[in-house]
């Protein structure tokens, strides 16, 4: 996406879909799953979805600067965090390691990827500064089924 778009100024956003003649039909309330490689440590990132295309169609004249501004923008597409590549994660030091994961606690919550009690367990270990020690809850909790897969590699990443 282009980095002059507000919404797209951070960070590096990537635009894609379905390159078959058919594109399969997502109907709501099913999934569909894809893969990513990418030599980005997993982290958070923000997703943004829309149901067609993203630009306008004229009809061979420009549009009317008061029609232009009325229409919905990139703010209203379907937004969301989710586990993705995040190359900054690499060069950050131990500490800021520790930050970021104390920081998103409160986001892996509201993503529904951990449970109850947990994220105190991680605030505590964490507070040590100990990362490795975060590693090896995450190792339990995610058998447990406390913690999602994305938690546990998000965690699992930092930690190397």
């Amino acid at each position: 996406m282009a980095q002059y778009i507000p919404q797209f100024s951070e960070g590096v956003w990537r635009n894609f879909s379905w390159l078959a003649e058919t594109k399969p039909r997502i109907n709501p309330g099913s999934n569909i799953e894809f893969e990513m490689i990418s030599i980005g440590q997993p982290g958070l990132v923000q997703c943004k979805a829309t149901a067609g295309e993203i630009t306008l169609k004229g009809v061979g004249e420009h549009m009317p600067s008061e029609l232009e501004m009325a229409m919905p923008g990139f703010d209203e597409l379907a937004s969301c965090l989710t586990i993705g590549p995040d190359e900054r994660l690499s060069k950050m030091t131990t500490d800021e390691r520790t930050k970021y994961l104390l920081d998103n606690l409160q986001k892996f919550v509201e993503a529904g990827w951990m449970a109850g009690e947990t994220p105190k367990i991680y605030e505590s270990i964490l507070k040590r500064n100990d990362l490795a020690g975060a590693f090896e809850q995450a190792k339990k909790d995610f058998e447990l089924g406390y913690i999602t897969s994305e938690v546990f590699h998000i965690i699992e990443g930092l930690n190397k």
